[in-house]
């Protein structure tokens, strides 16, 4: 009788190779075959005590469906609203298929994945673009899975600086903690759950992603879910309505982002400004105005409060209203600079 746990017997067999080399390309086999790497992306090897035999195999795997991701065309990302018919449902069931995969492979992987740059950050740059697809399940399944990774980022670092101080004042210093007080332990009231786990090279690691992190907290912003003390909302109309009963599936997404925002302001403070700030700017030209878009820029920089140093949250928070003040004197319109002035 084979004990074998699952895993090893799927990577003593040549199933992967066969997935990636006759069924991705193939479009009518593409989702199927995305499904089925899914499964495997989900496998846990670290309970596998042989589990350092199966990694390179693993990394293989993941190697090559990341090479695939090349064969997407760039159109779909660009024009995706104007997706029609039987492509419109082909490409959202896709790349919700899609986000599973990399997100599962990643998260479930994360130790043996993480530090292999070359190989999880066209995986990573891919899914960030995913995330700005105008699907609301797909945009969920990133949110959870952005908020894993700026998490485990985090506590990674910190730990590793925990580490450093220690050795420096020869175990007698304390390390500082963060505004918000987030446990190293991942034993915090947020919902991520997610433990320190190290490796080395934290800070070279965290400024590799920096750029994919810069477009998460850009599409974050631009997509962020109303606070549950928001009252008003906008009705199919464009008039401004004041809502009857709380959303409970929009307050679980803000909850979300807003944690998700919180790390990733943890991980780069003066980056989250910048963007924050540049997304403000965009708002005061005619032709970039969206009163929707202010509204949740709004909500984010809410969200993140207390998560800077005090002084320069206060320098934030007055650029901020300052550059909002600039705002609603320059708006045309009555509605428009009730909008701006709702924001102060």
């Amino acid at each position: 009788m084979n004990n074998k746990p699952k895993s090893s017997q799927v990577f003593e067999t040549d199933i992967l190779p066969t997935l990636l080399g006759h069924f991705w390309d193939p479009l009518c086999f593409r989702i199927e075959c995305a499904r089925c790497l899914n499964e495997v992306g989900c496998l846990k090897i670290g309970d596998d005590p042989d589990s350092g035999k199966y990694e390179p195999t693993l990394l293989q795997c993941f190697a090559a469906v990341v090479n695939k991701l090349h064969s997407i065309p760039v159109e779909v990302f660009q024009s995706f609203e104007g997706l029609r018919g039987q492509n419109r449902i082909f490409w959202e069931v896709f790349m919700n298929q899609l986000s599973l995969l990399l997100t599962n492979f990643i998260r479930y992987n994360m130790k043996a994945v993480v530090g292999a740059y070359e190989i999880t950050g066209p995986a990573l740059a891919t899914l960030a673009k995913i995330s700005a697809l105008p699907n609301d399940e797909i945009f969920k399944i990133c949110v959870e899975f952005w908020q894993m990774f700026a998490a485990q980022l985090y506590l990674d670092r910190e730990k590793a600086r925990k580490e450093q101080s220690q050795k420096q004042n020869m175990g007698g210093g304390q390390q500082q903690q963060p505004p918000l007080m987030l446990s190293l332990s991942g034993s915090t009231d947020m919902s991520v759950d997610v433990k320190a786990t190290g490796g080395g090279h934290e800070e070279e690691l965290i400024a590799k992603y920096q750029p994919i992190l810069d477009n998460v907290r850009r599409v974050m912003i631009m997509r962020m879910a109303k606070p549950p003390e928001v009252t008003i909302k906008e009705n199919e109309d464009g008039e401004i309505v004041r809502e009857g009963e709380v959303d409970t599936d929009e307050l679980a997404m803000y909850r979300m982002m807003r944690e998700c925002l919180i790390y990733l302001t943890h991980l780069d403070p003066s980056n989250m400004v910048n963007i924050m700030m540049d997304i403000l700017s965009e708002l005061a030209s005619p032709s970039d105005w969206n009163c929707g878009l202010l509204s949740r820029l709004c909500w984010s920089v809410g969200s993140i409060s207390g998560a800077m140093p005090e002084n320069d949250e206060k320098r934030f928070i007055v650029n901020v209203i300052r550059d909002l003040l600039t705002l609603c004197e320059v708006k045309r319109g009555v509605e428009n600079k009730a909008m701006v002035a709702s924001c102060l």
